[in-house]
């Protein structure tokens, strides 16, 4: 969840004689908890709502100024008020226990708590360590010592172990193999403090580091997430209702359709390294159709024998379902958000044009 969402300047003084209750319209709360959830829950969500109401969201959401966690608290609360607890039911689970505790300690205690019990869906470190950028973890863990390693991934799933040693190199690769192949069973209580110090020193930083994002980027990256018939008309509105907001969002949105104007050159072998390649042919054989020109700048910038090798792959696909085909293209955008992320490519600037190398 952010710790930061927006709230409307006439009503900042209100809240801060309160703290206790947030006085926003309905849509204004339907943009706060759309913030809260994030782009990749959000982004579904989005995609149900009619352009009524979508443009109710991006009026709401453009009005918004910063508001506290515990005021975005408030307003998740007051909505799973409205659909929770028949009778007297008291229901339990992790959204529970936060909403409970929060009542009684403050957020940096309410935080220290929880990190030490299951995540939502009951998630432990080394399940979130799955679903973390490959990217991001590596270079983590290239910095540790070999047998902390071995330990670490030995308790991840085979795809993303794969994957994170290939960023090693390869003598590195094979030792650590090797010394996962040749590990005895753990003392629990190691294995403990290793999973505590990765939470502390990698998923912390990077949770902070993701809900530090500004709201034009939260909502560029929801944006993303839609058709592209919808997601010219929440643009198309946004720059009416507010200039300035849409031109930021913009400056941060990525589609696959602009990649030939956004993706460096070095970029494009990066991306096709990093990305899965099923959906990369997806996102390709989609791309003949609406979006020729990034699928020729991906194939002037990998090697002639690759380009052959994609081309071979693309035409045995069979017909894609509209769905699936937009999956694969967005697939492809996350692909690109993690390697600016993590510092391997910067983004050309429309506005100037300037060809940006990596860093």
């Amino acid at each position: 969840m952010n710790d930061l969402v927006e709230i409307p300047d006439n009503e900042i003084a209100e809240f801060e004689e309160t703290k206790s209750f947030v006085n926003l319209s309905r849509p204004q709360k339907a943009a706060v908890l759309l913030a809260a959830m994030g782009p990749e829950v959000a982004g579904p969500i989005v995609e149900r709502i009619n352009d009524k109401h979508l443009r109710a969201f991006a009026r709401a959401f453009s009005q918004l100024k910063t508001i506290p966690r515990d005021s975005v608290d408030t307003v998740v609360d007051e909505f799973l008020s409205d659909v929770d607890r028949p009778n007297d039911e008291i229901r339990g689970g992790f959204v529970e226990t936060q909403r409970l505790l929060s009542h009684f300690v403050a957020s940096d205690t309410l935080m220290r708590v929880l990190d030490d019990i299951d995540a939502p869906g009951g998630k432990s470190v080394w399940q979130k360590l799955d679903d973390a950028s490959d990217i991001d973890l590596a270079e983590y863990l290239n910095s540790q010592h070999p047998q902390i390693i071995s330990v670490i991934l030995s308790r991840m799933n085979a795809e993303q172990t794969a994957k994170i040693l290939d960023h090693f190199d390869e003598k590195k690769s094979q030792m650590i193999l090797l010394r996962m192949a040749r590990m005895s069973q753990v003392d629990q209580r190691f294995v403990n403090m290793i999973a505590q110090t990765v939470n502390r020193e990698f998923l912390k930083p990077l949770r902070k580091r993701s809900l530090a994002r500004k709201p034009s980027d939260m909502l560029s990256t929801v944006i993303n997430y839609l058709p592209q018939d919808k997601r010219v008309k929440v643009l198309e509105y946004i720059g009416s209702e507010e200039p300035s907001l849409a031109d930021e969002v913009k400056r941060s949105l990525i589609t696959f359709q602009d990649l030939w104007q956004r993706l460096p050159n070095l970029g494009v072998s990066a991306v096709v390294r990093v990305a899965d390649r099923s959906l990369l042919l997806q996102a390709i054989k989609f791309g003949k159709q609406n979006a020729s020109k990034t699928v020729e700048y991906i194939f002037e910038n990998i090697s002639k024998r690759m380009g052959q090798q994609l081309e071979e792959d693309v035409a045995k696909l069979t017909s894609l379902k509209m769905k699936d085909a937009e999956a694969a293209q967005n697939s492809i955008i996350d692909v690109v958000r993690k390697l600016v992320d993590a510092g391997e490519i910067e983004l050309i600037d429309l506005e100037t044009g300037d060809d940006e190398e990596y860093v």
